[in-house]
């Protein structure tokens, strides 16, 4: 996170390798948008800020690391600069840019998930987009192997009893996260879910279910995803041969 001064009206500038693979870029708490490293659409990586600046951040999400060829050893994560991020455009004369940032991982220990007021009787029903977590007890009468659905959540990761069960992503094909029996306990469950995107609501909060198989989608790959495994394929061929 960082301070940004007056913008003089110039867009926020995501360079093409500044975000390591997935963002979600935010302003005194409001969501501006998401950027996907692999999404090369025009103004995909353009934001608007308030006139008067405003403070900045810029939560990151590392997907995984390349685990062959010349790649590892440049395939560093989160936000990668210098002058990655920067004021203006191609189309509006000199870019600025954006310094003095403050960096930090989230822990997300016990510690930290303490001090989250858990208590629903406390907590507005209505919110804005944002990253969330969200925690639900799981009853089970006889613990068996089984799968988490996650209908209404978009990207993120779920913890059952203290086991991560992996990670979602709601462009699919894996539409739900397979549940070892041994995890499960008689009972009460605890399930834990971190959405690094959960989109506005003003109802009841989505709910995960427990189906006894897995749900596979054909989804739809986001910008950039095809062409991102076409180019991994051919560095792949070209390595080997």
């Amino acid at each position: 996170r960082t301070k940004v001064p007056s913008t003089n009206k110039l867009p926020l500038t995501f360079g093409k390798e500044a975000i390591r693979d997935f963002a979600s870029v935010m302003t005194e708490g409001r969501v501006l948008g998401t950027i996907y490293r692999n999404d090369t659409r025009p103004g995909a990586r353009e934001f608007d800020l308030p006139e008067q600046g405003c403070h900045l951040e810029v939560l990151v999400d590392m997907m995984g690391r390349v685990n062959f060829g010349p790649a590892l050893l440049t395939e560093r994560k989160g936000l990668v600069g210098p002058g990655s991020v920067q004021l203006g455009s191609p189309f509006t004369g000199p870019m600025r840019a954006v310094l003095g940032w403050e960096i930090f991982p989230l822990p997300m220990d016990e510690e930290m998930l303490s001090e989250i007021p858990w208590d629903t009787r406390k907590v507005n029903r209505q919110w804005n987009r944002g990253p969330r977590f969200f925690r639900y007890v799981l009853h089970v009468q006889q613990p068996a192997d089984g799968f988490l659905a996650l209908d209404g959540f978009k990207k993120g990761f779920a913890v059952i009893n203290g086991f991560n069960l992996g990670r979602y992503w709601e462009v699919g094909p894996q539409r739900s996260l397979y549940i070892p029996g041994p995890v499960l306990q008689r009972g009460r469950n605890e399930v834990l879910i971190f959405d690094i995107d959960s989109p506005a609501c003003d109802r009841a909060p989505p709910a995960p279910r427990i189906v006894s198989k897995a749900i596979w989608s054909s989804g739809v790959l986001p910008a950039g995803a095809k062409e991102a495994a076409a180019t991994v394929s051919s560095i792949f061929q070209s390595w080997t041969a």
